[in-house]
């Protein structure tokens, strides 16, 4: 079961001043919205509490580089192997994944490669552009055939 947050210096204030008015371990949790084991092991040593360091492998990037690593995955559609040659990070391109993925509102998809522009095209472009420009009422009449419903 995953641990729950750390007890603020606020709460643990709170408990202590709860505490030595005479309220019960339930009511300090009830007050807190915290379990009353977790009260109750902060009120055996409160000195100690928060000393004990975590298990586990420390993360190599910290909370800046991951906000970094979104905001250019999002503002500038740049690839994992992108990012991380901007950003000059020394992880994988997997791990730049994992960081995109652990946030709800960024989906990760693999970029399609898709063919850079010629300079005949552009022109193309512009052209066609240049040429239709004032055209308003007469797009009524065109049927582009990629559209999905034909009404």
């Amino acid at each position: 079961m995953p641990r729950g947050t750390s007890l603020s210096d606020y709460e643990q204030g709170i408990i202590l001043g709860m505490h030595e008015s005479g309220s019960k371990i339930s009511e300090i949790a009830t007050r807190l919205n915290r379990h009353r084991n977790c009260i109750s092991r902060f009120l055996k040593n409160p000195s100690k509490y928060g000393a004990t360091r975590r298990s586990g492998r420390k993360t190599n990037i910290d909370e800046r580089c991951k906000r970094q690593i979104r905001r250019l995955a999002v503002e500038d559609s740049m690839s994992s192997g992108q990012i991380r040659a901007q950003l000059d990070l020394q992880i994988t391109r997997s791990r730049i994944v994992q960081v995109l993925n652990e946030n709800r509102f960024v989906k990760h998809t693999s970029m399609v490669p898709k063919p850079k522009l010629l300079e005949r095209h552009i022109k193309a472009r512009l052209e066609f552009a240049n040429r239709y420009r004032f055209w308003d009422k007469e797009w009524h009449n065109i049927i582009f055939s990629d559209e999905k419903k034909l009404v």
